[in-house]
């Protein structure tokens, strides 16, 4: 995920969250892993190097198109994010709406390119993960590792919903 032209990377991520020296972002989709774990923000230095907290998107600014390069997964800090697919025949099929907490990208593993777009519906802040660096630390941190397995069963499991709804 590259940055879209005037979108800013905060300079110190620790600086830009709402915990303090010892607890972790009220929003970050990792938080209660790594809290289960007994880690803290000083534990977790390496895995602040991986996160970059990027924004503010605003409305209709696009975070990833479809076909784009895959390199990060985001999580939602503030705002809302909707992920959308347009049809062959251009009409635009809604794939989730994505709240403070929750990830987006998970699905761009497989191929390594966004299979989807995602727009900004609200003024958006997002933490990139590399995904690369983010998959290599799960292995030293089986808690992250777990809770890292739990949202792509998630993605998984809201998918085959979805497909099925939309097949009734």
């Amino acid at each position: 995920m590259s940055l879209p032209p005037g979108k800013r990377v905060a300079p110190n991520p620790a600086a830009a969250d709402d915990g303090d020296a010892f607890h972790f972002c009220s929003t970050c989709a990792f938080s209660a892993a790594c809290l289960a774990e007994g880690y803290n923000k000083t534990d977790l230095a390496q895995l602040h190097v991986l996160v970059e907290h990027v924004g503010p998107f605003l409305v209709g600014e696009h975070i990833f198109r479809e076909g784009d390069d895959f390199t990060a997964i985001a999580a939602v800090r503030g705002g809302v994010v909707k992920t959308y697919v347009v049809d062959p025949h251009g009409n635009e099929q809604v794939l989730g709406f994505h709240l403070p907490g929750e990830i987006i990208g998970l699905s761009a593993i497989h191929a390594s390119r966004y299979p989807c777009n995602a727009v900004s519906l609200d003024t958006t802040l997002l933490c990139w993960f590399s995904f690369p660096k983010i998959a290599l630390l799960a292995t030293r941190m089986p808690g992250l590792q777990q809770q890292l397995f739990k949202l792509l069963s998630q993605d998984i499991g809201n998918a085959r919903c979805s497909r099925w709804r939309f097949q009734r």
